[in-house]
């Protein structure tokens, strides 16, 4: 990232309001492209975006250097609180028929079905998709938001409840995807999900929250406004806490110990793949072991302290919501 403004930057309008003159806030060079993003902040709706807007495409999600993206690539079943927040506003969905952008390796789907939901869903992860098979998911298709709408229609199909659980963030047109997805909730549909909340402390210290992974920033505000002009209405948009939050300490003492470990072993890379030489194998192992108690210390002391810091503010990690068909 970067502090000065660059010389001769076009003032894009706002992607969710319309409005100008937009407020340029940081750049960010992406070690994943060979691309420079700049970050502008809408004043009116609050809202902030990256531009170029350009979606770095399907292969990007499978590859497996992203530690995020290869946990998606095998089979769990986490105490997620994005799931346990959903199941507490909705704790009956039988019968319903339920369509989940973005399902990944599909724990969300086999919830859902498990509790007798018709279960359907789209990712462009084919890894992660292979997972959600092996779960005996059928209806699970490799389509982009855009081209499942187009099959729902041609097909005839429309969904009581829509989920979209960290999805809204990655696309570079949420309102034009959005306005899809609202012509295909049945009357009375519910469209259900999460964003990170762009008004969190530690909100620079999570690199999946820069593109080419997220492209749009919400707080409360604009996420009601996005929601809107997508066709939807929204019933509830708050902040919850969630355990980001230790994933973002985590971060701040990975870095900071990786930093320590380099000076130690006078630019050594604490990453190589190279095997050491003898008389530094065991100065090596010890780094590392002291490496790996300086995050948990880290982590112990920074994560609850950011908890106790964001839960009075509500400024929770992310942000919950919940629409219906306009």
């Amino acid at each position: 990232m970067t502090e000065g403004r660059p010389k001769n930057l076009t003032q894009p309008t706002c992607p969710v309001c319309g409005a100008e003159g937009l407020s340029w806030r940081q750049e960010h060079s992406s070690p994943d492209r060979s691309t420079t993003y700049s970050l502008h902040g809408c004043d009116r709706c609050g809202v902030e975006h990256w531009r170029p807007l350009e979606h770095p495409g399907a292969e990007f999600y499978q590859n497996e250097q992203v530690m995020i993206y290869r946990a998606l690539h095998e089979a769990g079943d986490r105490n997620d609180p994005r799931f346990a927040k959903f199941f507490e506003e909705f704790p009956s969905v039988r019968g319903m028929r339920a369509l989940d952008i973005g399902c990944s390796n599909g724990e969300f789907l086999a919830k859902l079905g498990a509790a007798g939901a018709e279960v359907w869903g789209i990712d462009i992860d084919t890894k992660a998709l292979e997972i959600a098979r092996s779960r005996g998911l059928r209806n699970i298709f490799a389509l982009t938001a855009s081209e499942f709408v187009d099959k729902a229609i041609r097909d005839e199909l429309r969904f009581d409840l829509i989920t979209a659980f960290d999805v809204v963030e990655h696309l570079t047109d949420p309102i034009g995807v959005l306005r899809q997805l609202s012509t295909i909730l049945a009357p009375g549909g519910k469209f259900v999900g999460t964003v990170p909340n762009r008004r969190r402390l530690l909100v620079n210290q999570m690199p999946i929250d820069f593109p080419p992974h997220h492209f749009f920033r919400f707080d409360t505000a604009s996420l009601e406004a996005a929601l809107t002009k997508g066709g939807l209405l929204p019933v509830r948009v708050q902040a919850f806490q969630y355990n980001y939050s230790a994933m973002a300490a985590l971060d701040l003492g990975q870095k900071s110990a990786r930093r320590w470990i380099a000076h130690r072993q006078h630019a050594v890379p604490d990453d190589s793949t190279a095997a050491p030489p003898p008389s530094l194998r065991g100065r090596t192992s010890s780094l590392r072991r002291a490496k790996q108690a300086l995050v948990r210390a880290y982590a112990m002391i920074s994560t609850p302290v950011a908890y106790a810091l964001e839960v009075p503010r509500q400024r929770g990690f992310k942000l919950y919501f919940a629409a219906e068909k306009a």
